[in-house]
């Protein structure tokens, strides 16, 4: 029974990890749309030196 339990919050945790990053590269998309085209470079590489560093 543990063993169940352990691989069902395994796949919950995966799923939210996806809905999470599918939520994430929207949001930064829908960013891109409204910047002009110099900050797209800044926006793009934030995200992988901030958190991260």
């Amino acid at each position: 029974m543990p063993q169940l339990n352990t691989t069902s919050w395994f796949t919950t945790f995966i799923i939210t990890w996806i809905t999470m990053s599918s939520l994430l590269n929207m949001l930064m998309l829908s960013h891109e749309m409204m910047l002009p085209p110099k900050k797209l470079l800044s926006i793009k590489t934030l995200p992988w030196t901030w958190p991260w560093t």
